[in-house]
């Protein structure tokens, strides 16, 4: 940081500079805030530091939002308002200067390009739980690197008092839900998006959601996931199956060496994960909260065998062993000592076996509080593992989808 405020003075280059400017920006002040109660840090090194942000990065993240590159306001994407956007929220942040950030959060709040928040999530759906990016129809790399923006903005925001996460009915979340759910695999609505027309704009229109870069990985989820239970949305959202997928996040060029991989800061287990573990390691019984049956192994040893349910025996087909480790869970039948697997499962009600214990994601759990029950996800493939809706005994546990149904909750006791 030293080295930079001592040397930069502008950024040049195509336009992608209001892209650098932006998310280098958001990036070094977010460093900087970490930083600047570090005693190794002389105050003169500081205040050359953000003499750099206030004259290099802030005035090109200002006149990006204003002027747009001298383009229409709808020229660009999303993700180069929310980048600009970010910066000028963070700089606000580190120089203790309130103008700079009230102009980030009106900009969020009621700008007219394409990164405020009406304009980022264009269409809503199922009462508001699930909206439309920007740029679903564009590809899911970019909207997911709008979700990384878009979450460190109103993650930067909510640290000092202003939850726009919540704004306009959790606006942001659902966006973020949307686009969660898709890059998961699951289908969403779409509805035809058009911009351009009578703004001195080359008309555009997007007819279907966009298949490039889904499963797109960026180290962004986690932020959102624990905003999300840390404010009682309990169950597993669509959100937290992605954070899954990721944990624990790594930052940078572990997610690769181009733009990509250094779009966002990362480490987002180490930095925003809350609370406990909720289940201490033990041996616990399993009971489904719809069909008031137990997880049972059936008393199979067998690599592959169905886990199913049973009524209440005191057998230890239906005892569980279950061990905390790296973030997941192992869940282990005392009978045969086979753990919980997906089996390479992904289907919607395929069926949930054992296996002999290994480093397979098969077989990390994450064990999700909702109220007094638990919702149990697979790392794998992100599904609930589910009752399927029998009362049978004998009948196969089943992967689904998060959803309300209690028959993803789970009684966890000794």
């Amino acid at each position: 940081m030293n080295a930079w405020a001592s040397t930069l003075k502008s950024i040049g280059g195509s336009a992608d500079r209001w892209l650098a400017a932006g998310i280098y920006g958001y990036e070094f002040a977010n460093v900087a805030e970490i930083m600047r109660d570090y005693s190794g840090w002389p105050a003169t090194d500081f205040t050359n530091f953000k003499n750099m942000m206030l004259n290099v990065f802030y005035p090109m993240n200002h006149d990006f939002l204003v002027n747009h590159n001298g383009a229409c306001i709808t020229n660009y994407w999303a993700n180069w308002d929310l980048c600009s956007m970010a910066s000028i929220l963070s700089i606000g942040i580190l120089c203790d200067d309130t103008n700079k950030f009230n102009e980030a959060i009106t900009y969020f709040k009621t700008g007219a390009g394409n990164g405020s928040i009406d304009h980022a999530v264009p269409f809503l759906y199922n009462s508001g739980q699930l909206g439309q990016g920007q740029e679903s129809g564009r590809d899911q790399g970019h909207q997911c690197l709008d979700i990384a923006l878009l979450g460190a903005f109103c993650q930067m925001a909510y640290n000092q008092g202003q939850d726009l996460f919540a704004y306009e009915n959790n606006k942001a979340l659902a966006v973020c839900e949307y686009t969660a759910s898709y890059n998961l695999g699951n289908t969403v609505p779409f509805t035809t998006y058009n911009w351009g027309n009578g703004q001195n704009c080359a008309a555009q229109t997007q007819t279907v959601i966009a298949e490039g870069g889904r499963g797109d990985i960026r180290p962004s989820w986690e932020l959102i996931y624990n905003y999300q239970q840390s404010h009682g949305i309990t169950g597993t959202t669509y959100s937290g199956q992605y954070a899954t997928n990721v944990r624990p996040e790594g930052g940078g060029g572990d997610y690769g060496p181009n733009s990509g991989g250094y779009d966002q800061l990362g480490f987002g287990t180490l930095t925003y994960s809350v609370g406990a573990q909720p289940i201490a390691n033990g041996t616990y019984k399993l009971i489904n909260r719809a069909s008031g049956k137990y997880l049972d192994n059936l008393g199979s040893t067998t690599n592959g065998a169905n886990v199913a349910q049973w009524a209440s025996s005191g057998s230890n087909n239906q005892k569980w062993v279950i061990a905390y480790s790296g973030g997941f869970y192992k869940l282990a039948c005392v009978t045969g000592s086979k753990c919980l697997d997906s089996y390479d499962h992904t289907a919607d009600g395929s069926t949930v076996a054992q296996w002999t214990s290994g480093s397979s994601t098969n077989q990390q759990w994450t064990i999700i509080p909702v109220g007094s029950y638990y919702k149990i996800v697979n790392r794998t493939n992100g599904k609930c593992l589910d009752s399927g809706g029998s009362t049978t005994d004998g009948s196969a546990m089943q992967f689904w989808p998060s959803n309300t149904s209690n028959n993803q909750q789970w009684t966890i006791a000794p």
